[in-house]
Order: C-alpha cells, then structure tokens, then sequence
C-alpha cells in the first residue's frame, strides 16, 4: 500500500472503480486489491491465515476492511472524491488505514471497527475477535500493531459533524470526532 501510494503521488489507490464487465473484470469492479496486485503478485495475501469464513466463501477476495476516511468510497461514482493523500492526514501513526474485518470482496470500507458497522453478527465478530480477542491494525505510516476494539477512540461529538464528511457522502447522522494523535482512530 505505501508503494503504490509513493507511486501515486503520495494518494491511496480508490477503493473501488466500476468498470464494464469483461474477461479481466467479470465483477464489473476494480477493487483495491486488483490495484495491490503490481505490488504484491498473489492476491491470496489478502487472506488472514486465521479467517476460516475467507477460505471457504468463494467470491472473497480479502479479509481486511479499509478506513472509510481514507478511501472515500472512492470510485463509487463520479461525484465522490478520490482517495486521500499522506498529506491530508494530519497523524499517520495513529490513523487507521486498514484492519481485520469479515471476508468480503473487496468492497468493505467503513468508519469503524466491524461490529460498528455490520453488527454482531458471528461472522463480524469474528472478524474482529480472531486474533486473541483483537484486530491487526494497519497505520498511515506503515506500521501495524494489535489492539483490542476497547482501545479505540470510540466517543461520538455532535459538534463535530460539520467537519466529518463520511458519513455526510453515506447518508448517515452518526459523527465521529477528529483524530487527536494519541489513540488509534479512524478519523483523519
């Protein structure tokens, strides 16, 4: 991920761009992944050796949620912003990039850790408790490190929903506060 982004302009690859269906794209959709591949030449390295939903669930192609903050939803459509750049998030060692989640594929982007978002349902739980009761957490600046989803920055500030545009580009009324670099968060 930090190649491509050196390779990009210091930008995040879109999370995913639709595409017409064809031979190379029969999902109609470059995800993340594809975008990975020139840099990692096995998409199977998106699977977490300990995600049994992933090795049995065909249409997976990975078991890793993206920040939400940091990818936009970019390539959903035109009218959404492309992914952010390493200058735009103002502490990369506390900002999340991405993390453990249910098996997907390709397309989980979310503001929060799995159960936030997907609810506590056996295969979000799961995903967010397989390592020892914990998540492997990617950061901004390339770092990863294990942390329980308690540890989290998880307060909501209504004063700062002016400033949070996820959940404005989602349709949601759920803000979170902005990063203060001392706690892992996913608000930039």
């Amino acid at each position: 991920m930090m190649m491509y982004a050196q390779d990009y302009d210091e930008r995040f690859p879109n999370w995913r761009t639709l595409t017409p269906v064809t031979p190379d794209t029969p999902n109609g959709k470059i995800t993340w992944v594809e975008n990975m591949q020139p840099y990692c030449k096995n998409k199977k390295i998106w699977f977490c050796p300990s995600d049994a939903d992933a090795r049995n669930n065909a249409v997976t192609q990975n078991s890793y949620w993206l920040n939400a903050y940091v990818f936009r939803w970019s390539g959903l459509d035109a009218a959404k912003p492309p992914s952010a750049t390493l200058a735009e998030i103002p502490y990369p060692a506390s900002t999340i990039l991405y993390c453990d989640g249910p098996a997907n594929d390709g397309q989980h982007v979310w503001p929060g850790p799995p159960t936030e978002w997907c609810g506590t349902t056996a295969a979000c739980l799961r995903g967010q408790e397989r390592h020892s009761g914990g998540i492997n957490f990617t950061f901004c600046d390339g770092h990863v490190k294990w942390y329980k989803v308690s540890q989290l920055r998880s307060t909501v500030t209504p004063d700062d929903s002016n400033t949070d545009t996820v959940p404005g580009l989602l349709g949601l009324g759920n803000r979170k506060r902005s990063n203060d670099g001392s706690n892992p968060w996913w608000r930039l």
